[in-house]
């Protein structure tokens, strides 16, 4: 999962530096796309053409990354916020493989608690008790997205750009990936922060 979360990071920052960057869009509704059975021509003929694409392997395969995103200069309650969306899917021989939906704006926000994911237990805690405790995650991936002996996996994704005083940009980082084994029992817990 890392390659894939530096992907995220990346198109997320540069819509963020962009400061107000591409064609605003609607997340898609849940199970619009099927992991394991949508395609990315079926996608793009929804969506229509991305902004990014690259290619990129993941635990040995040839995975196609492609993106939709939109930053706008100031939005919402938090005055000093510059929202961003941001929509990746990722493709193994043209079939989708993992999503993604990264949000700071307030009507789409991912934002999360991530104190919350310490009450959970690798090898006790199920994919219901995540659910109940989080709520619906904004990325799902499946191998080779997800960890080779990983049946799926789920993240939970936040990212935000704050004006600070004297001109300085405040960036903060949140990103939850967990992992389950074909019984639905987290087997793999990542949780990584960073505010600068």
């Amino acid at each position: 999962m890392k390659n894939a979360l530096k992907y995220i990071v990346v198109s997320v920052c540069s819509l963020i530096l962009a400061a107000c960057a591409g064609v605003n869009f609607n997340r898609p509704q849940p199970g619009k796309f099927q992991l394991g059975r949508s395609t990315q021509n079926e996608i793009v003929k929804e969506m229509g053409d991305s902004y990014k694409a690259t290619n990129m392997t993941k635990n040995g395969k040839a995975v196609k990354a492609i993106s939709y995103g939109f930053s706008a200069v100031q939005g919402g309650s938090d005055l000093r916020m510059i929202p961003v969306r941001v929509q990746t899917f990722f493709f193994y021989n043209n079939t989708l493989v993992g999503q993604t939906f990264i949000s700071s704006f307030d009507a789409d926000n991912t934002n999360f608690d991530p104190e919350k994911a310490s009450t959970l237990k690798k090898g006790q805690s199920t994919h219901s008790d995540v659910i109940a405790l989080l709520g619906e995650p904004s990325g799902t991936y499946i191998p080779p997205m997800s960890k080779a002996l990983s049946k799926k996996t789920i993240s939970y994704q936040y990212t935000a750009r704050r004006t600070a005083p004297f001109g300085k940009i405040e960036i903060e980082r949140k990103s939850l990936s967990i992992s389950f084994n074909e019984n639905d029992v987290i087997e793999d817990i990542e949780l990584s922060l960073s505010n600068n």
